[in-house]
């Protein structure tokens, strides 16, 4: 029972984040948007990141722009070790969404970030990455 917990409670940690702000971007009447939200990786205490979400005002999806910040606020400790998925942002109702994958370099001793944006068809290309050393 402990063991579906921790799996669900690593599941919502992954999936939400705390929305910290919404700036103005653009647009006279109808207002694009850009988000700001933290999260902490669901595996390893220590370590948030931060990543800016576009919204776009009267459109169905949102531009496939992101960027990632992260940094370690306290101790590093835990399953130090790549994982796919640590955080998931929909983009559009269907086909889009944005995600942040972490790395592990083993060599380096750090933990890469990489934000990216996943959809069907089309240019994939936006992207940013993030390091955060291991001390």
């Amino acid at each position: 029972m402990s063991k579906i917990i921790l799996i669900i409670s690593l599941l919502v940690s992954a999936i939400f984040a705390d929305k910290l702000s919404t700036i103005s971007t653009s647009g006279i009447l109808f207002k694009d948007k850009l988000e700001v939200h933290s999260f902490e990786d669901p595996d390893i205490k220590g370590v948030v990141c931060y990543v800016t979400v576009p919204k776009r005002s009267l459109s169905f999806e949102d531009p496939t722009d992101s960027a990632i910040s992260c940094r370690q606020v306290s101790p590093i400790s835990g399953n130090i070790k790549s994982r796919s998925h640590i955080f998931k942002q929909s983009k559009n109702w269907f086909v889009k969404s944005m995600y942040v994958n972490r790395i592990y370099d083993k060599k380096h001793n750090v933990l890469i970030y990489v934000s990216y944006t996943n959809k069907l068809s089309g240019d994939n290309a936006n992207n940013s990455i993030s390091v955060v050393p291991i001390h």
